[in-house]
């Protein structure tokens, strides 16, 4: 008989190939009722490629995950289709933020109905980029994203829309030199999330 499943997604912040045993790495330290975790994060990846290998992995697997909880990245980063597979495009300045953070808001709404759908609880907080982290002058585009980040379930963020992993853990000394979290940080960062979720699997 299989184990139950977390399933996670996000950028290098949740895959973990930055320490010498990715299980130092917040999905492995969550450790929530015993679940085996089933990590499809890829560093460098996109909210488009989170979206994307979510809903490719999710229905093929749905029957063992019982909850996910995502980490989304930089809304300017894309992919596009190559010969093999998709190319990562790690930040495309052309994007505009109105864009990129129009969809974003798209991508959090229709990932949490994907999941709603399938009756799977779940979960979000941000890496580094926050959802009121935008630069747009434009007033009325300004106002045009407000209300769609409205329409965004808050209740199922782990840590606030508006602030961001790396602000949350803070201090510079949790950090490697390559800008991700130590060990010990992404300890911190599985002990918040399991006490996040833990309430909401009861």
């Amino acid at each position: 008989m299989y184990n139950s499943l977390i399933y996670t997604n996000g950028c290098s912040f949740t895959e973990g190939a930055y320490y010498n045993n990715r299980t130092e790495c917040w999905p492995w330290q969550v450790n929530i009722k015993g679940f085996d975790v089933l990590n499809d994060a890829l560093g460098g990846g996109s909210n488009h490629r989170i979206l994307r290998t979510s809903v490719d992995t999710v229905t093929r697997m749905h029957g063992r995950i019982t909850c996910a909880i995502i980490q989304w990245t930089d809304p300017a980063r894309s992919e596009v289709p190559g010969e093999e597979s998709y190319k990562r495009v790690f930040r495309d300045e052309s994007i505009s933020d109105t864009l990129a953070f129009s969809n974003w808001t798209d991508q959090i709404n229709t990932i949490d109905r994907f999941f709603t759908l399938l009756s799977i609880p779940v979960f979000f907080f941000n890496g580094f980029v926050s959802l009121t982290g935008f630069n747009i002058k434009d007033e009325i585009d300004k106002e045009r994203i407000l209300r769609k980040i409205a329409t965004i379930d808050k209740t199922k963020w782990i840590l606030p829309y508006d602030t961001t992993l790396t602000r949350w853990i803070g201090d510079k000394r949790h950090f490697l030199p390559d800008g991700h979290l130590t060990p010990a940080a992404n300890n911190t960062v599985a002990t918040k999330i399991r006490e996040f979720v833990d309430d909401r699997l009861a």
